[in-house]
């Protein structure tokens, strides 16, 4: 599992000073980003010439407020590992240790000459192999 802290800005917040529900996806995003840079040891793990790996499907589930300068403990797990994709949870914690928000992505590897289903790059499969929790 991978754990980064994310500090909640106003502009994250809706006119009721909340977190504005879609940005717990931006949110999940900026966890994921420093998820891949961590396991794959370089700064843009999106720098590859043959393969994208979109984001296919996201949900969320909301289950306490966030707000602004509130500083958020966001876990991400590895929840299943497939030849061409891989799904992820991001577990949100505030101060409590109650978790107020999950976001789940599932991704797939394309490839960028045909826009076809291809295998996960096996770097990446290897690392993210690493962190799979059931």
């Amino acid at each position: 599992m991978f754990e980064t802290k994310i500090r909640i800005n106003f502009y994250d917040a809706d006119p009721a000073g909340i977190l504005f529900f879609a940005n717990a996806f931006k949110l999940a995003h900026t966890a994921y980003e420093e998820f891949l840079e961590d396991i794959l040891k370089r700064s843009n793990p999106f720098d590859d010439e043959k393969i994208v790996i979109p984001i296919v499907h996201a949900e969320a589930d909301y289950h306490a407020v966030i707000l602004p300068s509130e500083v958020i403990t966001v876990k991400v797990k590895v929840r299943n590992l497939r030849e061409s994709s891989f799904s992820l949870e991001y577990e949100f914690f505030g101060n409590n240790d109650k978790v107020k928000t999950k976001v789940r992505t599932i991704h797939v590897a394309v490839d960028k000459t045909n826009l076809k289903k291809t295998a996960l790059p096996e770097e990446l499969k290897e690392a993210l192999g690493q962190h799979v929790e059931q």
